[in-house]
């Protein structure tokens, strides 16, 4: 028998028995694998990126340049710079919003761009670097205060002359750009924020600094070489491990229901193949008076099991991407609209069709 003959004998054995139902569990599983993938790789992404520390110290331990250029050194810091906190209150035409405006190096900022880019070092005016939750705690007086998470207040950010009240100062300040943030945040030179603070009878001394580590791996470490002198270190994004721990349980979750999805198909089939136990009896001593070898006629469902397992793979791939694609249309952050990443895809096809051929009932 030809092998094109022999490959679609294979395939005609498909249509009998409860093989549909077992192609949809299959889709299921392979479905529930990409979206299981899929969010342990943002995870493992998300802890090889770089995350930040802030660095705070006891009230008799001063910030000092110097403390800035030690903590610069320890081994996995990427960058750090001191910083202030400035209060302010900002107006621009009929919007206004109270924030801290944070003084930093520029060098320093790092981000995702909605508008525009850092602020530029040095001048007279002030330029800031607003977070997305800074800009949405613009209000004007009589507002709907409820917005979808892409709101933002409809202002010249640009090109817009904003009114930067701290303390009894009041200056004109330009915003040089938006960037992603959840905290309702404002950077601006370090420089600047220095003199608004000494023009109100401050300092200017540093409040803390903000460290760049490699990766989360290297935060504990940091941590401990920043402790040793004497000051205290913390992620700043305080959240992040709690996000990550409840993603990778449903990752974990989702695994589950992929094996528990498989085992299903398994057993479809092989009910399947129970109750037609006698037309496959019939239909395997006919191929073998055809002259086909015992050994060919029980590969012939093993090959069905892993075509099958290769048709339901597929499709639960391309259905991981349809979900996930309709989940990211909402604009809302959700564990459902991550992609499983293009060099794993071969992945959950290549398990769904082991189990299809694993899950045959031998002739």
């Amino acid at each position: 028998m030809k092998r094109a003959d022999y490959l679609a004998l294979s395939l005609r054995g498909l249509r009998r028995g409860m093989n549909g139902l077992a192609a949809l569990l299959t889709s299921a599983a392979a479905m529930a694998m990409c979206f299981s993938g899929a969010m342990l790789a943002a995870v493992r992404a998300e802890e090889a990126a770089p995350c930040e520390l802030t660095v705070t110290g006891p009230g008799y331990l001063a910030i000092t340049e110097q403390t800035v250029q030690d903590i610069r050194a320890v081994d996995g810091v990427v960058d750090a710079t001191g910083t202030v906190e400035v209060p302010a209150g900002l107006a621009c035409a009929e919007h206004t919003a109270s924030l801290t405006l944070v003084g930093l190096d520029g060098d320093y900022l790092r981000g995702d761009y909605i508008l525009g880019g850092a602020f530029p070092a040095g001048g007279a005016m002030p330029w800031l670097t607003l977070t997305r939750a800074a800009a949405r705690s613009f209000v004007r007086e009589g507002d709907d205060a409820r917005h979808g998470a892409d709101y933002l207040p409809e202002l010249d950010w640009l090109g817009g002359a904003f009114t930067l009240t701290a303390g009894q100062s009041v200056l004109s300040a330009r915003v040089s750009g938006l960037m992603e943030g959840e905290d309702p945040v404002g950077y601006m030179d370090l420089a600047a924020a220095r003199r608004i603070l000494q023009s109100q009878g401050g300092t200017g001394a540093f409040t803390g600094v903000l460290v760049r580590v490699k990766n989360a791996g290297t935060a504990e470490a940091v941590s401990a070489a920043v402790a040793a002198m004497g000051f205290a270190a913390a992620e700043r994004d305080t959240g992040r491990q709690q996000a990550w721990d409840a993603r990778m349980r449903e990752a974990i979750y989702l695994a589950a229901v992929a094996a528990v999805s498989l085992a299903c198909a398994a057993m479809v089939r092989l009910t399947g193949a129970a109750r037609d136990r006698e037309g496959r009896r019939r239909r395997a001593e006919a191929l073998r008076w055809a002259g086909m070898s015992r050994r060919a006629v029980e590969g012939l469902d093993l090959l069905g099991g892993l075509w099958l397992g290769l048709a339901g793979g597929a499709a639960g791939v391309c259905a991981h991407y349809t979900a996930a694609a309709l989940a990211g249309l909402g604009g809302a952050e959700s564990a459902f609209a991550l992609t499983l990443p293009p060099a794993l895809i071969p992945l959950p096809a290549a398990v769904c069709a082991l189990a299809g051929s694993l899950g045959s009932r031998r002739l």
